[in-house]
């Protein structure tokens, strides 16, 4: 997986996940975090039980 270097000040390293996340938008969870507009359509398509998933997976990683 790609990722913002460490040596990036932290509102760079930000820029990346935003941009990174529109790329590969089938990780929800950074979705979710750098992304709420693309996360939020997305999730209105999802069928229940992904939805399920997603809600889970984003509460057990707060």
């Amino acid at each position: 997986m790609h990722k913002p270097h460490s040596s990036l000040k932290p509102n760079h390293q930000d820029l990346i996940w935003y941009l990174l996340v529109n790329i590969a938008p089938k990780d929800v969870l950074f979705l979710y975090w750098y992304d709420k507009e693309q996360f939020y359509s997305t999730f209105k398509t999802l069928e229940s039980s992904t939805q399920d998933w997603v809600i889970e997976t984003i509460l057990n990683n707060f």
